[in-house]
């Protein structure tokens, strides 16, 4: 079941109430524009920049090829743009093909098991992530990242990052996942921890991305 966390990654079960119908319209209105009939929600330009890559992951990820405006852009070679919330609730459509498809669960590190299954269910082919070098050089990614919600200390040990958390104290390892991306554990919950900024000459990140969140660095 869900982590036992509070604050941001606290479950929000209780949060809202929709049924499997509400999230379909929502998909719907959101991925093609429109409602249940055919009133126009959103226009074309709008979605058309909603499902737009606008910033890139740094290396192999479970949410695919970068960021859109509220869509994570999946697999932008084939037009499919998702969706997960934090219990591993994943949605993935292609507004080219008019399909859409909801994986719901209440269980962390469910995404994968989610996009294998929205993929099979509008026809898409599965996604065989990108190999990328192991990261190798950590000097420069060292440094606190706080947003108003909870904190992030990087450092290293013995040659390799670890993090702690506000509300988890525990020295947390950081195992390489590729150029400036890292997995790391919070809670039960494995995710992300990406390095994002200028990676030239081994610029100093600016932002650290972990967990559906982006964390300036102080």
């Amino acid at each position: 079941m869900w982590s036992r966390l509070t604050g941001p990654f606290a479950a929000a079960g209780t949060a809202a109430t929709a049924s499997i119908l509400d999230a379909v319209q929502l998909v719907g209105a959101i991925l093609f524009g429109h409602g249940p009939g055919s009133e126009i929600l959103i226009e074309a330009q709008t979605l058309a920049a909603m499902q737009r890559r606008h910033i890139s992951m740094p290396g192999p990820s479970v949410f695919g090829d970068g960021w859109g405006l509220g869509w994570n852009i999946a697999d932008e070679e084939n037009g499919l743009v998702a969706h997960m919330g934090g219990t591993s609730v994943y949605t993935l459509g292609s507004r080219a093909s008019g399909k859409a498809a909801i994986f719901l669960a209440n269980t962390p590190n469910g995404a994968a098991v989610g996009e294998a299954l929205t993929r099979e269910a509008i026809g898409a082919a599965q996604r065989k992530p990108e190999v990328r070098a192991r990261q190798e050089r950590i000097s420069g990614l060292e440094g606190h990242y706080a947003s108003p919600t909870f904190s992030i200390d990087v450092s290293s040990e013995a040659g390799a990052l670890v993090m702690r958390t506000s509300f988890d104290e525990r020295i947390v390892p950081l195992e390489p996942n590729g150029e400036r991306s890292y997995l790391g554990n919070i809670g039960l919950l494995t995710t992300e921890v990406n390095f994002i900024g200028d990676p030239a000459n081994g610029g100093t990140p600016r932002y650290l991305h972990t967990a559906l969140r982006a964390l300036p660095r102080m």
